[in-house]
């Protein structure tokens, strides 16, 4: 072959030149490993082209400890030229070693590692676990599974690394059935024992929903690590099963396991669901979910005694799930303990405070931000929005130009905005939602009406704001308008919309005139839309959404159709107190004392008052 093979360039001459040259290679070899081993790789290729230059050669260990040591891709491809200048023969193992480093620098080496694994003369188990591995951290789970049987059609036999990647491929992509199949190869293959499979099986099994599999797995481990007790509470909080979660910690404790950051915020994330699924008491004029809270504070105390608490993540993992269990105060001060507060802190802190209807505090919270320098995301001018609409409920609405403004909120609300249009936010879908809704309580419809035109891609929300503005200000006409105008774009409504639309038609089917000159919608067209609504409703699965009902027997009492009210109160009844006061206002309204009196009485058999 006319391809060296690695170290033929040391020098095979025997004169004293020779062995000056055999000498010197040895020595710059050994700084050139040095170099790499203290991660100095830009050094190292200098010397490398400086032998080069002397045709003085360093081993085949010295190019593996450069590439090993080395993820910089201009420093790995300046390697290639060389050995390609060399005609080196990139065989088992160099070759390998060349494609491995490649896949280290990242996506954009993809192509040049590809390159060199397709010209590889034989391809071992080492080098396909590697590129499976890669596409699977990059988030082609797909094609790591698709590699796989290329794999294997080459003869391949996977190992343990090659199953730690293909349980992760099968994990994200919950392919219960592959995950399956390839648990039982790992188990011919005897490797399923392995802590590294059976802690990524673990893993898989919770992703795909299948908790018994997962629990097996786990408790057939003859030995369990951190990590697995880790996979397996991860399983259990991944299908809301918070209670079970806590009980593994307690276990994993008295089984002498030491808890790290990971297992503190699975902790924290468990307690989060024993708040979601606790009915909250009213302790001090406040609504707590006392028992989950118990939870945070035991939770809290060991993460001090760890002496993690300064943790970033930590911190606003606790923030969040004080917040859940109505505990402002604690998130205050958890937020408060650590100097070094990131965006999140500050938007964990803010979401707190319009969650519990502190909008002014959100308010002032949002200016300490911008005094202390930090700057806010998307998500902090969802929030201070969202505040300043609190806000606006709280302050009485002052006679403009003959309709009704909350002023002050106004003019926070347009600062707000002008902030976010400087940083770029301002066409977020989230910031226009939230924006039309505060205009609309505003009163300035014309600058809701402006945020909706200018956004490029109205979602049904947008829609849903604006027909919510519109409502806010009394224009029925025009809410009933923009439906009709949402339909037309193709825009599907959802239970909300409905809702609204509906109120719309009671509206003006209470005023007697021509409701809107363009439109002409009289009373009894009214009522036909309304009754169009009502059919739609039924179509889909939202007639069965207490707010859309109260909302249909509202209409339909407001155009003096009682029956059609009293049908809808008796599919219904069973859905709390709310349909029937609903019921009671409509029988009120129409001068029904009767039946006033009679469902009053029923009212209180049924224990509704």
């Amino acid at each position: 072959s006319s391809r060296m093979r690695i170290g033929d360039g040391l020098s095979s001459d025997p004169s004293p030149s020779g062995h000056h040259r055999l000498h010197e290679g040895l020595r710059l070899s050994h700084e050139i490993q040095r170099l790499c081993n203290t991660r100095q790789p830009q050094k190292a290729l200098q010397l490398l082209l400086q032998m080069e230059e002397k045709g003085v050669f360093p081993s085949e260990s010295t190019y593996r400890s450069f590439l090993e040591n080395c993820s910089n891709l201009s420093l790995v491809k300046s390697i290639q030229a060389h050995l390609s200048r060399r005609s080196l023969d990139l065989a088992y193992p160099l070759g390998e070693v060349l494609f491995v480093s490649l896949l280290k620098c990242g996506q954009s080496a993809l192509p040049d590692a590809l390159q060199v694994f397709n010209s590889l003369p034989y391809r071992t188990v080492f080098s396909w676990s590697a590129l499976i591995c890669n596409y699977v951290e990059c988030n082609n789970a797909n094609e790591a599974l698709k590699l796989y049987r290329r794999m294997r059609d080459e003869g391949i036999e996977p190992n343990e690394y090659t199953f730690v990647s293909l349980f992760k491929a099968c994990g994200s992509l919950s392919n219960l059935e592959m995950g399956v199949a390839l648990h039982r190869d790992a188990r011919e293959k005897r490797v399923d024992s392995n802590a590294f499979v059976a802690n990524t099986l673990i893993s898989m099994y919770g992703k795909c929903g299948r908790i018994v599999d997962a629990e097996d797995v786990f408790y057939g481990m003859k030995k369990r690590n951190l990590v697995s007790w880790n996979a397996m509470m991860s399983a259990y909080v991944d299908k809301n099963e918070g209670n079970n979660a806590l009980e593994l910690y307690e276990k994993m404790l008295e089984e002498g396991i030491n808890p790290n950051n990971r297992t503190f915020v699975l902790m924290i994330q468990a307690c989060c669901l024993l708040a979601e699924q606790e009915k909250s008491i009213l302790v001090n004029g406040k609504h707590v979910k006392v028992l989950a809270l118990e939870a945070a504070y035991c939770m809290h105390t060991k993460i001090e005694m760890k002496g993690i608490v300064k943790d970033k993540f930590l911190s606003n993992s606790l923030m969040k799930l004080y917040s859940k269990c109505g505990s402002v105060g604690e998130v205050q001060r958890v937020f408060n303990q650590y100097e070094y507060r990131d965006v999140v802190s500050w938007n964990t802190l803010l979401s707190t405070f319009v969650e519990h209807g502190r909008g002014e505090k959100a308010l002032r919270l949002f200016r300490q931000m911008r005094e202390e320098g930090v700057k806010p995301d998307e998500r902090t001018f969802v929030n201070v929005i969202q505040s300043c609409c609190m806000y606006s409920e709280k302050e009485e609405a002052v006679i403009d130009e003959g309709k009704p403004m909350k002023m002050i909120s106004l003019e926070i609300g347009r600062a707000i905005h002008a902030d976010a249009k400087k940083m770029g936010f301002a066409s977020n879908i989230f910031i226009v939602n939230t924006l039309i809704t505060l205009y609309g309580k505003c009163g300035s419809l014309l600058e809701a009406e402006n945020v909706f035109i200018g956004c490029i891609q109205p979602d049904i929300v947008s829609w849903t704001a604006l027909l919510s503005a519109y409502l806010e200000q009394d224009e029925a006409g025009k809410a009933l308008l923009l439906y009709r105008e949402m339909l037309q774009n193709g825009i599907i409504p959802d239970d909300r919309t409905l809702v609204m639309a509906v109120q719309a038609c009671s509206r003006l089917s209470e005023k007697e005139e021509v409701l809107h000159e363009e439109a002409e919608l009289s009373k009894m067209m009214c009522f036909e839309i309304g009754q169009a609504l009502h059919y739609d409703a039924k179509k889909t699965s939202f007639i069965s959404d207490v707010f859309l009902k109260c909302a249909l027997m509202g209409f339909y009492g407001k155009c003096g159709y009682i029956e059609e009210s009293e049908d809808i109160f008796h599919e219904s009844f069973h859905q709390g107190s709310v349909v029937w006061n609903v019921m009671l206002s409509v029988y009120n309204e129409k001068g029904e004392v009767e039946k006033v009196l009679k469902l009053y009485r029923q009212m209180h058999e049924e224990n509704m008052i």
